[in-house]
């Protein structure tokens, strides 16, 4: 009998890489295959802090590919990484589906990216695989996310994700106010790493492609922004579901089930 064959691939940092870790056992324990796609520099952190006890068992590989930074480069400089993975991972993961799928007798059937990892939207478009986005953070940061075209249509912030306006924003009467300088690609360092990170982020997946979104969470308010943002395309629906959800670790189980149904 075949499996459903999942791609999981997380942003190469420990607040990323552990939640959909957890996640992804979560997974196979419901019957869903995994192939877990790290960089190679977290693969090997990953392998290194792994325990005979945190076994995987049969349904779940763990497998690493370049993140394009070299040698003599910095990977702690957020705006270096992003650019490089940018360049250098599309080629490297469609390689890797390819390879497992002439290999495996279960197919690539959906990948689940981490919202950081925008570029993989375009991967999984140009191969004809269903994708799943995956927030690790809380259900505002993605509401942030979803409204990025919101906030540059009313000169909220520019084209670089730069503040314009010196003013709080609401997104919702049911959400405080936020201070666009604290946008989570404004403030991470100088102009030009907060332009790379800017991006970077998952706003590829935010365009309105027909994408369907299912918000898990205890955050009602915050996750009917993000609901609403996305409602244009659900009229006419296409193969694409965004995922997202808090670490509320009780309700992953359900709720990403209810995605990946739909998704595969």
């Amino acid at each position: 009998m075949k499996n459903n064959h999942v791609l999981v691939v997380p942003y190469p940092a420990q607040g990323h890489v552990i939640p959909l870790m957890d996640a992804a056992q979560r997974f196979t324990r419901k019957g869903l295959k995994v192939t877990f796609v790290n960089t190679e520099d977290s693969h090997k952190r990953v392998i290194n802090a792994w325990s005979q006890k945190d076994d995987l068992g049969d349904m779940m590989q763990m497998v690493a590919i370049p993140d394009g930074i070299e040698p003599w480069e910095d990977r702690n400089n957020l705006g270096q990484l992003t650019e490089s993975m940018f360049r250098a991972m599309p080629d490297k993961l469609e390689e890797l589906i390819n390879n497992i799928n002439k290999t495996d007798d279960d197919k690539i059937t959906c990948i689940i990216a981490d919202y950081c990892m925008g570029w993989i939207s375009k991967v999984a478009q140009k191969m004809g695989i269903r994708l799943a986005v995956f927030c690790s953070g809380s259900a505002a940061v993605m509401a942030v996310f979803m409204s990025v075209q919101k906030l540059l249509d009313d000169q909220v912030i520019d084209s670089n994700g730069v503040p314009v306006k010196d003013q709080m924003v609401q997104l919702s009467t049911n959400m405080p106010p936020m201070d666009p300088k604290q946008f989570l690609w404004a403030c991470i360092g100088d102009p030009v790493t907060n332009k790379k990170m800017f991006d970077g982020l998952g706003l590829e997946a935010s365009e309105p492609r027909n994408i369907t979104t299912f918000a898990a969470t205890l955050e009602t308010h915050r996750g009917n922004v993000v609901a609403k943002r996305v409602a244009v395309g659900v009229t006419n629906l296409s193969h694409d579901a965004i995922f997202v959800t808090t670490r509320v670790t009780h309700l992953m189980d359900v709720a990403f089930l209810v995605a990946i149904g739909v998704a595969i």
